[in-house]
């Protein structure tokens, strides 16, 4: 029996090999039959009256219409143009000599049905595109669909040149619509590695055997990409020293990373609990699987110590952020500021009183150098006459009138000089208190009776001047 493919709506000729039993023998007469028709003819070519060549044709108009026709050359064949799917069958074409017995050919035809786009179902929804989301680790299903065909599809699912093994396959026919549809279906791990990762069904008629015909169809296929919601594996800082260094007033710029998050990671910047957002530039460079978030501050000598930090997170799960962090170093001027001595208090220092000053200091790097200044003047250190400089403190001992006036410190470093605020000593005098009561006994002769008369007189003795009082009173 021979076999012979042809497509749908294509050309086909079914082959009718003469093999006469006497040499020279000639046909006169051809029949075409098909099985399910098979005690009638559907074609006929009848020579008996003339040359083979110029035989009567006769077809059955229901089967064939006037698609086929009869070709009597040296390999005699019935061309039906343009093939269809119902014509698929088994023919049998009976040739009539003028001595020799007759002879029969048998063709089995095979009408190739192309079949329809395949399509990606996933839970119960046909998907364009994209798959998704899906969580990391998650098992889930994608299975490729092609309805008609004939001979039914091979369906297969590909990913980066590899044949993904089916977790089953099947055909189904419904004899409402008359159609047939394909399935297959694999499992699928949503992998860190599958993230944006594409997979293609094919959609593959049966391989044409050794037959006469062209029944070639191209492969059809669907893709479709994997959306996996994924944490980021990194957050880092790119700068590779443990801490900042920067100089009070100047520019810092810094870049932070995040790697492998989808969709893109959310990255912000912090100085303890303060957002820095509006100093923040933010990227999203490989298809969202590197997000950049630059910093962009002036620093000044407050930042010094501080420690900046960059978390990042993907909003669309809950996991804790991952974060890296850096510390600033920041060199600046020293930052000076006086104060008189603790328990001491300005209004109330007197002559003979110890008096300390405080210079308080903050800079980086460390200050090297202290000095003291009364009334614009520097302050030697002067043990003798009751001076005495000790670190960061300034003591006066047994003040005087003298020492009275303004007092400020200054602090120098590698990055400059700083003064200090000014405060104002003003020693007063010291003051006592003498009250002097003097007594009289006066007779009063009228009323037999002595009076009894008293003076107070209250005398203020500071240093030289006296400031006297008097007052009198009488009982």
């Amino acid at each position: 029996m021979a076999e012979v493919w042809v497509v749908s709506g294509g050309r086909v000729s079914l082959p009718c090999v003469p093999r006469p039993k006497v040499p020279g023998d000639q046909p006169v007469l051809v029949l075409w039959y098909r099985r399910f028709s098979s005690s009638l003819p559907i074609y006929s070519y009848d020579a008996r009256l003339g040359d083979f060549s110029n035989g009567v044709r006769w077809w059955d108009e229901v089967v064939l219409g006037r698609r086929g026709y009869f070709v009597p050359s040296t390999t005699p064949s019935l061309v039906l143009e343009p093939a269809h799917a119902h014509d698929q069958d088994v023919y049998t074409c009976r040739i009539d000599y003028r001595v020799s017995t007759s002879t029969t050919t048998r063709v089995n035809l095979t009408v190739v049905v192309p079949p329809g786009p395949p399509v990606v179902m996933w839970e119960g929804r046909e998907m364009v595109g994209t798959v998704g989301p899906l969580q990391e680790n998650q098992v889930t299903e994608l299975t490729c669909r092609s309805v008609g065909g004939s001979p039914a599809p091979s369906l297969s699912w590909w990913n980066e040149g590899r044949e993904l093994p089916l977790l089953h396959s099947h055909s189904s026919w419904d004899p409402v619509t008359g159609t047939s549809t394909t399935e297959a279906t694999v499992s699928v791990t949503a992998k860190r590695e599958l993230q944006g990762a594409s997979l293609t069904c094919y959609t593959r008629m049966p391989s044409q055997p050794s037959a006469s015909g062209d029944a070639r169809i191209l492969p059809r296929s669907v893709s479709v990409s994997l959306s996996i919601t994924l944490s980021p594996v990194e957050v880092r800082i790119l700068e590779q020293q443990d801490a900042l260094v920067a100089t009070s007033g100047s520019t810092v710029s810094v870049v932070c990373r995040a790697l492998g998050s989808h969709p893109p990671a959310e990255l912000s910047w912090w100085r303890g609990i303060r957002s820095l957002e509006p100093h923040v530039t933010h990227a999203i460079r490989d298809g969202g699987n590197i997000t950049t978030a630059t910093l962009t501050i002036a620093v000044t000598g407050e930042d010094d110590g501080a420690t900046i930090t960059c978390t990042g997170a993907n909003p669309a799960l809950p996991h804790e952020p991952l974060s890296d962090r850096r510390k600033l170093i920041v060199y600046y001027e020293p930052i000076v500021d006086l104060s008189l001595g603790k328990q001491l208090e300005a209004e109330n220092i007197k002559e003979e009183d110890d008096v300390s000053f405080e210079c308080h200091i903050k800079s980086n790097p460390k200050f090297h150098r202290i000095e003291w200044h009364h009334n614009g003047q520097d302050i030697p250190q002067n043990g003798s006459a009751g001076v005495v400089v000790s670190g960061q403190s300034l003591v006066l001992r047994s003040v005087a009138r003298s020492h009275s006036g303004s007092y400020a410190c200054a602090a120098t470093n590698a990055q400059g000089r700083t003064v200090s605020n000014t405060l104002f000593l003003t020693v007063k005098r010291e003051c006592s208190l003498q009250v002097h009561i003097f007594f009289f006994l006066i007779w009063n002769s009228s009323m037999d009776l002595y009076r009894i008369v008293y003076i107070s007189k209250h005398i203020f003795f500071c240093m030289s001047e006296i400031n006297r009082q008097l007052s009198s009173s009488y009982l």
